[in-house]
């Protein structure tokens, strides 16, 4: 007796590379004023400003040190501080419980603004790219529409052509023009890359016809 075939669902997969997720575009935000970007430099700019007769500058192996000993140890100061609001007598005579509590609550109250500053940073850099990405496809659309153009002014420069006398034809050149001018952009547009391969390639034909 035959067994009954089993059933198995499909796997859906998606176009792509293989193990790269499908992505879909995000939708664009709404632009925002131009008048918000002029008071948000403004009030940065304010901020900074301010801040610039408090901040040190710190070298790199200063920023390492601090890093090591201040931040990544909180668990310790909370510690320490519950065992000295406990145990006061044994704190040192140059350090009181009061000077303690206010120097915890100063590293706390400009640690939640640098939370507060890296959402803002996150935000400012998600509009970046998205607007970055309009520019680019905007600069793209100009280039497509640049490449196409030679060909397009070849078709209407016969369309023409075709209507007009046979001792006028010679003179006709404003597509000629128009291609000219398509290319010049298009070349314009040309990586470094690509010319430094040309020039790479011109010499290597040199190389191997000298003798």
């Amino acid at each position: 007796m035959a067994r009954p075939k089993k059933t198995t669902a499909k796997k859906t997969t998606t176009r792509g590379r293989k193990g790269t997720p499908a992505t879909k575009r995000p939708p664009n935000n709404t632009d925002v004023p131009k008048t918000i970007i002029e008071m948000l430099n403004h009030d940065f700019g304010a901020i900074k400003e301010m801040l610039d007769n408090f901040a040190q500058h710190l070298r790199a192996l200063d920023r390492m040190r601090l890093n090591g000993v201040g931040i990544k140890k909180m668990g310790f100061i909370d510690r320490a501080y519950e065992l000295a609001l406990e145990n006061g007598e044994f704190l040192p005579h140059y350090l009181t419980l009061d000077k303690f509590g206010k120097d915890i609550q100063y590293f706390m109250d400009f640690r939640s603004l640098t939370d507060l500053v890296t959402q803002i940073r996150e935000q400012l850099w998600n509009i970046t790219i998205q607007s970055a990405d309009i520019a680019y496809t905007d600069a793209l659309e100009f280039y497509s529409s640049v490449r196409e153009a030679p060909r397009v002014a070849a078709n209407k420069s016969i369309m023409q052509m075709a209507n007009m006398p046979s001792a006028k034809v010679k003179f006709y050149t404003p597509s000629r023009r128009r291609r000219n001018a398509a290319r010049r952009i298009v070349n314009i547009f040309q990586t470094p890359q690509r010319r430094n391969r040309r020039t790479d390639r011109k010499e290597s034909v040199t190389r191997l016809q000298s003798p």
